[in-house]
């Protein structure tokens, strides 16, 4: 929870053959990286998944130092995944980007900076203040 007593919400796309690792065994690798950042973190279900939608909804929720943390475990796990370069270079767009936010533009930076500079498999769909 946000220090003002609301929490954010992201959003991130992620293609549904990566999820795997980032769910594991059970659900371990996601209620791990939950405990680990203190942020709340589901992932659609992919029997809801749209006909035709590639990617599937990671949303974590918390506050802003939980949800950097989150990004960082979820994007560490997934650079690991041996299925992570098939990914990092498609562009698929659903439509206009949402308006860009400090957080969006600090997790954007995260994104770039750190695991690969050219390319990210996910994409930040949006945020919820």
């Amino acid at each position: 929870m946000a220090r003002d007593g609301k929490s954010t919400q992201l959003r991130l796309l992620v293609p549904t053959p990566l999820c795997g690792a980032i769910i594991g065994k059970g659900g371990a690798t996601i209620r791990s990286f939950a405990e680990d950042s203190r942020a709340a973190i589901t992932v659609s279900p992919q029997d809801k998944q749209p006909l035709g939608i590639p990617d599937r909804v990671v949303r974590i929720t918390g506050a802003q130092d939980q949800l950097l943390r989150a990004v960082a475990l979820l994007l560490t796990k997934l650079v690991e995944s041996p299925n992570y370069t098939r990914f990092t270079t498609s562009n698929v767009s659903y439509g206009p980007p949402p308006q860009v936010s400090l957080l969006t533009a600090v997790l954007s930076l995260l994104l770039l900076a750190s695991w690969q500079p050219h390319a990210c498999a996910c994409r930040i769909a949006n945020i919820t203040m």
